[in-house]
Order: C-alpha cells, then structure tokens, then sequence
C-alpha cells in the first residue's frame, strides 16, 4: 500500500475562527501561511504559528482551543501507508516557502486532471520536508544557548528571542523541552541563576551591585527572586558557599 492523498484546500478565515472539534479517519497535515492557529490535539494544546504545521494523525480528536483573526492555512488529509517519515505533531520547515510551494504543487496535481499518483509522490514529499528538520534544530538550540548566555545580565524573555529568531513561543517552548528536558523559560531562569551563584561565591561584588546588574529594578525583587528558586538568600548562600570556592 502506498500513501494516498485524499483531498485537502485552502482555508482563509473571514473575521475571527475557531476549529471545530472532531476526528477524521485520515492523517492531516496544517500548514499555516498567516496568523495564529490555537488548537488541541489529543491532550495537548498547540499555538502554530505562520510557516510551521500539525500533523494530527487519524483517529485523533482535535479542534480549536480559542479564536483566531486574520488565519490563512493549507489543509491536506491523506491515508498513510505505514513507512512514512515520523513527523512532529508541531514543527517548523527547514524552508517554509518550500514546503507552501509543495502544498500549492500537490493542490494543483490533486485537481487539474493528473493521475492521482502525483499527488501521492507529493504528499509524501512534503512529510519528508517537515521530517528533516533534526539537524537544523539542533542547531537552532545551540545558537539560542548562546544569544542566552551572551544575555545572561539583560535576561531576555520568550517573547523577545522568539521574535529575534522568527519562531513562535510554542514551538521554541516545545522545542526546547523535546531537547533540554525543560521548557525555554526554565532554561532561561536556570542560566540566570547558575549565573548569579558563581558571582556570589566568584566575586567581591555587593548584593547592591548584583541586583542591579543582573537588571532586578528594585533590590528587594532580587531578594525575593534569589529565595524563591533558592530557598535561602544570596547572603546566606555566599556565607554558605564562598569559603567552600576560597579552600
């Protein structure tokens, strides 16, 4: 058996959508060219962003979780033959223009006359494009590590490295725990705090100096930070630690 494409389109929503929920007995693929799409697959929750898909496989119930505005997506079911690349449920094309140039392809095929197994060739292709992304994750990771330690004092949050690297929240949150063991945001504490540990036992830098480098307005949050993820103050932690780095 080979895959087989069943038939798919493109979605435009006029003013503000939301998914219905439901369950098809094909494998689906959502490729979303505009906006947000906020949906449920299963038990989890997905925001997919412009130039990342969902695959959502047969049988799966899904459906939105809340409204979009200004969505545009291609959609394409098919039936898969069982030796298909595995595919994130959320993922993001090496080349997103690539992969809607697939999807306009294989529309095209699927309607203007062509034997059907053009567009199964197609179909299949393009699962192996959101398929390959392995290597270039990888990557990805090792330069957000590094824009995050070069960082550390300013503490970037999501948003903004999302925005600097042309990702959506979700999936570099996604990302993130599928390769790290922990979401982006803990990450990001877990850096800075690593950070101003080894400044309290490494420097002769006053709890003042600390609180204000490390970009805290007032010193009294950089108290409540510190104890809150230590369970001790900084001061209690360098009259714990600095003479054990001193020896």
């Amino acid at each position: 058996m080979n895959t087989r494409f069943s038939n798919g389109g493109r979605f435009s929503a006029v003013g503000a959508w939301k998914h219905a929920e439901r369950t098809v007995d094909t494998d689906e693929l959502i490729i979303v060219i505009e906006g947000e799409v906020h949906m449920f697959v299963g038990e989890e929750n997905y925001s997919v962003a412009a130039g990342e898909a969902l695959h959502i496989k047969k049988g799966e119930r899904h459906g939105g979780v809340k409204e979009s505005s200004g969505v545009s997506f291609f959609w394409l079911h098919y039936h898969p033959a069982g030796d298909e690349p595995e595919v994130p449920v959320h993922s993001r094309p090496q080349n997103p223009d690539r992969a809607k140039l697939l999807c306009k392809e294989l529309l095209h095929y699927s309607e203007g006359g062509y034997p059907a197994e053009c567009a199964d060739c197609l179909i299949r292709v393009l699962l192996h494009e959101l398929a390959h992304i392995g290597e270039d994750e990888g990557r990805l990771i090792s330069e957000i590590k590094e824009y995050i330690r070069y960082r550390k004092y300013s503490s970037p949050t999501v948003a903004e490295i999302s925005e600097k690297f042309g990702y959506s929240p979700d999936y570099l949150t996604r990302l993130f725990k599928a390769r790290c063991g922990v979401p982006l945001k803990k990450h990001l504490t877990e850096v800075k705090l690593l950070s101003i540990k080894r400044d309290l036992s490494d420097s002769e830098a006053s709890l003042l100096e600390l609180s204000a480098r490390y970009g805290f307005s007032e010193y009294k949050y950089f108290l409540k930070y510190f104890r809150y993820h230590e369970g001790l103050t900084p001061s209690q932690y360098r009259e714990a630690y600095y003479k054990l780095h001193t020896n």
